[in-house]
């Protein structure tokens, strides 16, 4: 038995399709209150909806929080295997509290559980975030040691933090794997995490950002974890980038791919910062959270570069199109929203 937590994400539902259509059993961990139908949508967008009824049928949901330590041997009872794929993505300072409270301490949960409960395997998504950012402009890989820096987010610091809660079950006797994934792209929920530049692009943007980052399609991320899994590959990280693109780039891909005015060339920095403080206000104001942080625009006008072929070279596994991502994302959103 595998069980799955972040199972309604992007990455996560992706993952338990893939495990679905081995026939394998899941169980998913989900917070109470949280809407499946969306695993369901995907299932039904990748397959028919006979046979993704069928799959649908594989997984056994499971009501627990990262945050509560019984729920989680109940969920981890009978199961050998863990995909840790559940986290909080935000760039708000006020999410500064929760971002470690999920992110860090919730994957020390997971871990302890884990060794409690006699788990063999644990998987564990982390980000590229966790490696930091190169002040030597040099493209960056698994060797990319961590560095203490005003820079850093604090989304980026939890899933550091996090990466060690795992590392320190791996001296402790588990059989940890850790993927490093960039910007994951894909169908999915158009109101979370990364799948919102869909929303974002079909809006309109008038202005992109001269950033650039890794990306990665959702479907390779899931076959990542699998090919790793079934290698039986533990005590290593792999970065899992496809592409380094910049906003502005991926930006235009998205509004050709959903049909839309393609956006307006990079603002400046200075432009860039005179929305940010004018969002800041209005938010102050009304109490809703600012669309531009000083994190978010920190990173639009970062430049990081990722190097994530080692992969490639362990296992029997080959990245897609990124193209592909992009238009069946783009696809998807257009038949649900």
């Amino acid at each position: 038995m595998i069980l799955v937590t972040g199972g309604t994400g992007l990455l996560g539902a992706h993952l338990l399709l893939r495990l679905a259509e081995r026939g394998q059993k899941i169980k998913a961990l989900k917070r109470v209150g949280s809407n499946v139908e969306a695993v369901k949508r995907l299932f039904d967008f990748y397959k028919n909806q006979e046979d993704a009824a069928v799959l649908l049928r594989h997984i056994t949901w499971v009501d627990g929080d990262l945050t509560d330590f019984d729920s989680l041997e109940e969920a981890m009872h009978g199961c050998d295997t863990v995909y840790h794929c559940a986290a909080l993505v935000s760039f708000h300072r006020s999410d500064k509290e929760a971002l470690f409270e999920i992110n860090t301490e919730g994957t020390g949960n997971m871990v302890n559980v884990a060794l409690k409960t006699g788990i063999k395997r644990f998987n564990y998504v982390s980000s590229v975030a966790a490696l930091g950012r190169s002040s030597e402009k040099k493209v960056i890989d698994e060797s990319a040691r961590w560095k203490n820096a005003p820079e850093n987010s604090n989304y980026a610091v939890s899933k550091f933090l996090a990466e060690n809660e795992v590392w320190r079950g791996a001296e402790e006797g588990l059989e940890v794997c850790i993927i490093n994934p960039g910007i994951i792209i894909g169908p999915g929920d158009a109101s979370r995490s990364s799948s919102t530049l869909f929303d974002s692009v079909r809006r309109g943007l008038p202005r992109t950002a001269p950033g650039m980052t890794g990306m990665v399609g959702a479907l390779d991320a899931a076959d990542a974890l699998l090919a790793l899994s079934d290698a039986g590959i533990v005590g290593q990280r792999f970065v899992l980038v496809s592409d380094n693109w910049h906003f502005h780039e991926l930006a235009t891909r998205l509004a050709k791919a959903l049909g839309v005015k393609k956006p307006g060339s990079p603002a400046p920095r200075w432009m860039m910062r005179l929305a940010w403080l004018v969002l800041s206000q209005v938010s102050f104001i009304s109490g809703k959270k600012a669309r531009i942080t000083r994190e978010t625009m920190r990173a639009a006008y970062s430049i990081s570069e990722y190097d994530g072929l080692k992969i490639t070279k362990t296992v029997a596994f080959n990245y897609r199109p990124l193209e592909e991502a992009i238009i069946s994302g783009a696809d998807f959103f257009l038949r649900h929203h």
